[in-house]
């Protein structure tokens, strides 16, 4: 069984009613994308679309982008 990724998701505990993460309690954690379901993180990867995964979307890093003019 395949191990879950939510911990780098970019759903992981976003609400999207709300357009905010929602910090939470150990052991409560939920998929935004899936309405709120209830995930374990450590766990067994959860079959949320009905093909064996769960529409799991990488966290992005933010770059800064700096000019250097040197003439």
């Amino acid at each position: 069984m395949v191990k879950i990724r939510c911990r780098f998701c970019t759903h992981f505990d976003y609400n999207h009613l709300d357009s905010r993460y929602e910090p939470r309690a150990e052991g409560e954690h939920f998929c935004g994308l899936h309405g709120m379901a209830p995930v374990d993180p450590d766990g067994p990867q959860v079959n949320l679309d009905h093909r064996g995964g769960c529409g799991y979307y990488p966290k992005k890093r933010e770059v800064q982008l700096t000019f250097d003019f040197q003439f």
